[in-house]
């Protein structure tokens, strides 16, 4: 398998975990080496339609003509350039809805993401030579009569060559709607996304891991050390290899350490948080532990504790989430009944 097949194969995912046998809305973001950012929303009945991307992909690479009178669209162009160019894919369904809230949850969604391939210009194959991405865009003019039809007007309109900074306000959003995504289907994470995990884990630490791995190999620069880090735990054959890499080899503890690994590997680690342990009434001595077999033999467990005590959440993450929750609405409750007379004695050991 060619490396772009591999990477067909890994075009869209499912961070929302939306049902995919019902009707829902899907979101596309490609943005390219520039910054330049191209948005399409579109609606599917089943996970068919999402397929068929990756078919198409296929047939514009072998230079196959979509259908005998179907024309591709702008959207497909764009994510073949991404995919020849390595550029950075989001890729997922956004919303679930009726079949008959279809349109109009497309409009809305066409609206509120600003998209720019929406109502853009379709193509052929054999002009593909010569295509340019600028010549398929469609203009600011479409986007807003867009915005009208769907009764939703942005306070600041965000043109296609300008990259979106609010996508950092909700930090772990972005972190496993993109960083989790481009690193699944390239294995890469830079040092401006690494410091995105270690901020949403524990900002006051972050100065703290610069140091750490500049010091480990003697690093010029967070950039190289960063991925050498990386491809380290790339190389890791299954998880317990993975969390040595970080603990073992790199100095790391274990609530940073799972955090990181959290957003690369989601579906096989959880975030190590006291919140949790105190839900769970166990593992608050896992951090502690200095014998790496014992601290995975503790972690391993606290991931099956966090499977089996919420079995109605489908993913690690919306278990973690909502065991954190319960832990920190039973807290704000006991502070506020003893008027914040007292202090956890619980502490995290961070980084």
């Amino acid at each position: 398998m060619s490396s772009f097949d591999v990477k067909v194969a890994s075009l869209w995912t499912n961070p929302r975990h939306i049902l995919l046998s019902a009707p829902f809305v899907y979101y596309i973001c490609v943005t390219d080496t520039n910054g330049r950012q191209y948005r399409y929303v579109g609606r599917a009945r089943s996970e068919n339609r999402l397929n068929e991307y990756k078919k198409n992909m296929l047939k514009i690479r072998d230079l196959r003509p979509r259908g005998k009178k179907q024309k591709y669209r702008a959207v497909h162009f764009v994510l073949f350039e991404a995919l020849e160019n390595d550029w950075q894919i989001e890729f997922y369904p956004v919303e679930s809805c009726s079949v008959e809230e279809l349109n109009s949850v497309e409009k809305k969604a066409i609206a509120k993401f600003q998209c720019n391939l929406n109502g853009a210009k379709t193509w052929a194959v054999e002009k593909i030579s010569s295509l340019q991405i600028a010549d398929l865009v469609a203009s600011s003019s479409a986007t807003k009569r867009a915005r009208v039809a769907a009764n939703v007007m942005p306070t600041k309109e965000i043109a296609a060559n300008e990259t979106d900074y609010s996508k950092y306000y909700d930090l772990e959003r972005y972190l496993f709607e993109t960083v989790s995504q481009r690193y699944s289907q390239a294995q890469v994470l830079s040092d401006f996304d690494f410091f995105c995990i270690v901020i949403w884990k524990a900002n006051r630490s972050k100065s703290r891991v610069a140091k750490r791995l500049l010091a480990h190999g003697e690093y010029s620069d967070l950039s190289h050390a960063v991925k050498a880090l990386v491809e380290a735990i790339s190389r890791g054959k299954d998880t317990k290899a993975r969390l040595a890499v970080l603990v073992k080899e790199w100095g790391f503890r274990l609530p940073m350490a799972s955090a990181i690994l959290t957003v690369l590997f989601p579906e096989m680690f959880t975030v190590y948080d006291i919140r949790v342990c105190e839900v769970l009434n166990d593992f608050k001595d896992a951090q502690y532990k200095t014998n790496f077999e014992m601290l995975w033999d503790r972690y391993s467990k606290y991931i099956e504790a966090v499977r089996k005590t919420t079995p109605s959440k489908p993913s690690l993450r919306e278990k973690d989430r909502f065991l954190w929750g319960q832990s920190f609405e039973s807290q704000l409750t006991k502070d506020i009944r003893e008027q914040f007379a007292r202090v956890s004695d619980d502490l995290e050991l961070e980084a």
